[in-house]
């Protein structure tokens, strides 16, 4: 074998040993991120996809997630190095060989108390009533907000922790600015993902402007005017609480 084919044969070796190191540390640096990692899926992106990027590795895009306090998911794909950020916990994903899926690690995550931990967020269901804006100034003075339903999980988790309480909820939702078009207060997001009762929302007398979990419609949604006292559900995110380190 002539000498130049076998440094080729050296370079190639050398290199292929890097990329796994590489590739290994990649998967070691996103656990120790604080991330659950799913070797070979990818998520599906839906109306709770928070981003579509490019990034260099599982780690920048992990790094993204973290960055992102409402993302709750991150999938990475080697091949086209696309990264989805998901704020559902539970998000729909297909296989794909050469991807990963990131998920926040909560186990360390503790909810302060009067509050429930479901995913990468805490949740408090009030015992008092206000109307709808005072129960969203509420939300804000506990570094919170009127909770936002995105997926089915999320709302299942929700229906089930309301039943016990035996009442009405107020949710983050209103189509006070344009009848009709309803969006979520904080994020400025449209609603895209519903339960509403059979026949809401209705406007019934013209002043129906805010969003309810109601319990006489087994917790659907329904919409009431919004000077009305009910109880209220807030809702925080998951921050990462490890230092971040610029992989980009």
């Amino acid at each position: 074998m002539k000498s130049w084919e076998i440094t080729s044969n050296v370079v190639r070796s050398i290199a292929f040993i890097l990329l796994m190191t590489t590739h290994c540390l990649a998967q070691l640096n996103t656990n120790k991120q604080g991330f659950v990692n799913t070797k070979g899926r990818k998520i599906l992106p839906s109306n709770s996809t928070l981003k579509i990027e490019t990034a260099t590795s599982s780690i920048a895009c992990s790094t993204l997630c973290c960055i992102l306090g409402a993302c709750c998911y991150a999938s990475y794909d080697k091949k086209t190095r696309q990264c989805i950020l998901e704020e559902s916990c539970c998000p729909q994903s297909e296989l794909s060989g050469e991807a990963l899926m990131m998920m926040k690690n909560t186990g360390t995550l503790q909810c302060q108390n009067g509050w429930f931990k479901k995913g990468n967020r805490c949740y408090f269901f009030s015992n008092d009533e206000r109307n709808w804006n005072d129960a969203k100034s509420m939300c804000e003075s506990y570094d919170s907000m009127l909770v936002e339903v995105i997926s089915s999980c999320e709302l299942d988790f929700l229906k089930t922790k309301a039943t016990t309480y035996d009442a009405s909820f107020w949710l983050g939702g209103t189509d006070i600015e344009i009848e009709g078009d309803w969006i979520w207060s904080s994020s400025q997001t449209d609603i895209t993902f519903t339960d509403w009762s059979d026949g809401r929302p209705n406007n019934s007398n013209g002043d129906e402007h805010c969003l309810q979990m109601k319990r006489s419609y087994n917790m659907e949604w329904n919409d009431d005017p919004c000077y009305k006292e009910k109880r209220f559900i807030c809702e925080k995110s998951k921050i990462c609480f490890f230092p971040l380190k610029s992989h980009l």
